[in-house]
């Protein structure tokens, strides 16, 4: 699988990673993945901002979620509406868009071949404290950009150290919601996962 990295901007902080409802595995499919010739400066644009936009929605609706009713009741969103409001987005945007992780809190979330590659990249840059970019492929005949989500302070509160950063209500709620939860421990700056977006190639 060959690759071309096209350095940009990185992706604005305020990204959020949020847990979805949807319990049920995606089926894996082979991928083949070709060479970027062209116009790949304006896919990332366009990928970049429609996972920016994306992150705002989520966000946005997050933070209403733990205003009203606490850290729990926003679990309870993620677990209910996250998914639906990013599939939303997505059929909006006449795109694919995708959060994946390799320490998901929901087997949907778990990371493909394609997109393991970019995220142990990342991670390799991140240690060797080298710039970090987001990446474009082309792959089965789509253009799919990747993007990086890094773990912010307000995030410790569900993702951060179960013995210090996560009330024990918090965590029997995880549990209850999560039976498979592998997303704590983090620490803030670690990368927490990345955005997937898929979009057609132009005519």
């Amino acid at each position: 699988m060959k690759t071309i990295t096209i350095s940009i901007l990185l992706l604005a902080s305020t990204l959020l990673f949020s847990c979805s409802g949807n319990t049920k595995f995606e089926p894996k499919r082979k991928c083949i993945s070709k060479p970027i010739i062209d116009n790949t400066s304006r896919y990332l644009e366009k990928g970049k901002a429609i996972a920016q936009k994306t992150g705002a929605v989520l966000g946005e609706n997050l933070k209403l979620a733990i205003e009203s009713k606490g850290v729990n009741h926003a679990l309870s969103f993620c677990n209910q509406m996250a998914l639906q409001l990013t599939d939303s987005m997505a059929k909006a945007e006449n795109v694919g868009i995708k959060r994946v992780s390799l320490k998901n809190r929901n087997p949907v979330n778990t990371a493909n071949k394609s997109e393991l590659d970019y995220f142990l990249l990342t991670e390799t840059l991140k240690r060797s404290g080298k710039k970090i970019t987001p990446q474009l492929k082309e792959v089965d005949d789509k253009m799919v950009a990747y993007y990086p989500i890094f773990i912010q302070n307000k995030c410790l509160q569900c993702h951060g150290d179960k013995n210090k950063d996560i009330k024990k209500s918090t965590l029997t709620k995880i549990k209850n919601l999560y039976e498979n939860d592998k997303a704590t421990g983090y620490k803030v700056g670690d990368l927490r996962g990345i955005w997937v977006i898929t979009m057609d190639k132009d005519n």
